[in-house]
């Protein structure tokens, strides 16, 4: 059950969410008698793009980044790597320099000439009540599981039928690879025609397995990740305040895609550039006899 007023979220548990490659759109499918253990392109589109999710492993396992300089992340610089300039469109970086007196300030500025130049305190600050407009209506939030977990049960019985076909499928190849087997070392079957055979045989396994595992999904787990990312989605501004830079990286990827533009005062983002808004617009494209309310974006005048 979710907490209506905040979220008591572990850095551990945050992290975990982006250990499972099922989010960057692949699926391994684990080792059998058969087969070695092989990692696949489903046909699932992925919430965090390959790149993000190998950065994040990364990341996670202390190691450093073999192509470049490598840099050293500043906490006073979260948004580093994230932000586009609102003037030429490049990327900005972040740096620090001293004034005259010694102080040490941090800035985010662009590149090759570009004038574009931001105090970091000022742009993290704002990015934080941004944080606040686009986080989910918390009071809405149970609504929304609902929502989303009639729309995982809705076909369950359809899933569970083709899951069992798929297996008879795989079981009745693999038998007939076996069979084929047999008929080669009888001497029935000749060199070619066994390894035409053979390979068309694998290719099969291979894809229904590919199909098995995308159908073979744990429903209550499935909606026990979406409970957590409901929360953290209507709790981002508290969650970041939490966050150590690494944390905080990782939760801008998670709900930005593409980059964020800052102009000074207000954060923008391209169009579909926010995941929160995709999550709101899959909501609203499915009716639900448990929540007909609009999912809504926290907005502030």
């Amino acid at each position: 059950m979710l907490l209506p007023k905040g979220l008591t979220l572990s850095r551990a548990a945050f992290s975990n969410v982006f250990h499972n490659r099922l989010y960057a759109g692949s699926i391994v499918i684990k080792a059998d008698k058969a087969e070695a253990e092989v990692m696949v392109k489903g046909v699932h589109e992925g919430l965090v793009s390959e790149e993000l999710f190998d950065k994040v492993q990364s990341v996670a396992k202390g190691e450093k980044e073999s192509h470049g300089k490598p840099k050293t992340a500043k906490e006073e610089l979260p948004l580093r790597g994230f932000l586009e300039c609102p003037i030429c469109g490049g990327n900005l970086t972040g740096s620090a320099s001293r004034s005259r007196n010694g102080v040490k300030h941090f800035y985010y500025h662009c590149q090759k000439g570009c004038p574009t130049r931001f105090r970091s305190d000022a742009a993290n600050d704002a990015f934080d009540e941004w944080l606040a407009t686009v986080s989910l209506k918390p009071e809405h939030t149970e609504n929304y599981i609902q929502l989303f977990e009639s729309m995982f049960m809705k076909d369950d019985e359809a899933r569970k039928k083709e899951l069992e076909r798929i297996k008879s499928e795989i079981a009745k190849t693999e038998d007939s690879l076996v069979k084929l087997g047999r008929l080669y070392v009888e001497g029935k079957v000749d060199d070619t025609d066994y390894e035409n055979l053979k390979s068309s045989y694998k290719d099969e396994i291979a894809k229904l397995r590919l199909e098995k595992e995308e159908h073979d999904i744990d429903v209550s787990e499935t909606i026990k990740g979406m409970e957590f990312a409901f929360s953290v989605l209507s709790n981002l501004q508290n969650l970041w305040r939490e966050l150590d830079l690494e944390g905080k990286r990782i939760l801008i990827g998670s709900i930005v895609n593409g980059k964020l533009i800052f102009d000074g005062s207000e954060y923008r983002t391209k169009p579909e550039g926010l995941f929160i808004k995709e999550m709101a617009a899959i909501a609203d494209s499915h009716s639900c006899s448990v929540a007909r309310t609009r999912i809504e974006l926290v907005s502030h005048p």
